[in-house]
């Protein structure tokens, strides 16, 4: 998803969010309370000119909902699985990075939300090869968009598609699923 495509629909969500009211059975669950936390996993594509991989990545979330369709987060992100294979020889990929972000979001059912997030990441990368290792970090937008399922009164699961890094000729992006709490 590109930048293009995402702030179109953060704004999209922002404006649409009115016409889905409150009434579902855990009485707006998603707006009732403004701080949130979640722990997920990540399978995060690296890819640069030569060659790519997927290390699995630890998320550590910390979020406020500002207001109901509108919320700040902190995004902290590490390798918990660092090699893969590419033609069939190790690499290795080390991945780290803090991001912020701003979220809307939009509730078109009951339990269910739909959010787009346009932040910035400040991420280090390390890849080892036969050759030799070589790493990059710095500052890189970062955006995507996901869904969340409320199936208890504070609890729910995510699932989003995020670019994280793209920066120096090297992308990092891909799918991660979460578990959250609100309190």
């Amino acid at each position: 998803m590109k930048p293009a495509v995402c702030a179109p629909l953060m704004i999209a969500c922002a404006l649409a969010a009115p016409a889905f009211a409150d009434d579902w059975p855990f009485n707006n669950a998603f707006n009732t309370r403004n701080a949130y936390v979640e722990a997920g996993y990540g399978a995060i594509d690296v890819i640069d000119s030569c060659c790519s991989a997927t290390p699995g990545v630890g998320i550590l979330r910390l979020g406020y909902n500002v207001t109901k369709n509108l919320a700040g987060e902190l995004d902290g992100m590490a390798t918990v699985r660092d090699s893969s294979l590419y033609f069939g020889r190790p690499i290795s990929v080390k991945a780290g990075g803090i991001g912020l972000y701003l979220r809307a979001a939009a509730e078109p059912a009951p339990g269910l939300e739909l959010f787009a997030k346009l932040g910035l990441v400040e991420a280090s990368l390390t890849v080892g090869t036969l050759t030799g290792p070589f790493s990059t970090s710095g500052a890189s937008a970062s955006f995507g968009a996901g869904a969340q399922w409320m199936f208890a009164k504070a609890v729910y699961i995510q699932a989003d598609y995020l670019s994280y890094y793209d920066k120096n000729g090297i992308q990092a992006r891909g799918p991660s699923v979460s578990i959250g709490t609100q309190f």
